[in-house]
């Protein structure tokens, strides 16, 4: 059974529609070797096949479409872990809130330091002191952080009648997309003028969310 975390390979979408199963294996950037997610294999199978299903969903969590949750009842595939769109997205969400903190923090600390610094030269000034030597600390640009993807390039309906290479390849698609934007975020925690954000996350991009820190105070 596939673990959800830092190990995890990817997603693997499972259609079910006439008798025919196609699952569509979809990889995280870190095994596609492209810096982007992307789809690595599928296989469509008159009738439920476990050797094929085990091979594409190895280190995978399942999303199964609507038309695959009506009408799967192998106990292979109802016991594997479940890929729950909402739940990924809850964890992007967790992450660009805490960097967000961050980012804010940082700031509050580059105008404190500002500040202190102008009263410090101040009061120097007046007793007829040396000036102590001051590099202002420029605030920080905004991070314009990646939207998530639409709903709709995931979701499916039990009375779709495409076929399963079809509806599989377009769920999976979506799946792509979603594992996708959180590498846009990776990419965005790792740009090298935020080295603010130092140790939240590690130092390399990380192929799957997970649930991040509690998010910082902006006072």
């Amino acid at each position: 059974m596939p673990v959800i975390g830092a190990d995890v390979h990817g997603i693997a979408v499972l259609d079910v529609h006439d008798g025919r199963w196609a699952v569509w294996q979809v990889s995280t950037a870190s095994l596609t070797g492209s810096g982007r997610a992307g789809s690595t294999n599928a296989v469509v199978t008159d009738g439920f096949d476990e050797r094929v299903f085990r091979s594409l969903t190895y280190n995978r969590p399942i999303f199964l479409t609507s038309r695959a949750q009506k009408h799967c009842q192998e106990r292979v595939v109802l016991e594997a872990t479940a890929f729950l769109p909402e739940e990924f997205l809850a964890d992007c969400a967790s992450w660009t809130d805490y960097l967000q903190g961050l980012f804010w923090a940082e700031n509050d600390s580059r105008r404190e330091y500002n500040a202190n610094m102008a009263a410090a030269r101040k009061e120097a000034k007046a007793a007829g002191l040396p000036l102590p030597e001051f590099q202002r600390r420029a605030p920080l640009q905004d991070i314009d952080w990646p939207a998530p993807p639409l709903q709709s390039v995931w979701e499916s309906s039990p009375a779709c009648e495409d076929p399963v290479n079809v509806e599989a390849l377009r769920v999976a698609n979506g799946c792509i997309q979603l594992l996708n934007y959180w590498q846009e975020i990776e990419s965005d925690r790792l740009k090298k003028s935020r080295s603010y954000f130092k140790e939240a996350g590690g130092p390399v991009a990380r192929p799957w969310p997970s649930q991040a820190p509690a998010p910082v105070e902006h006072v």
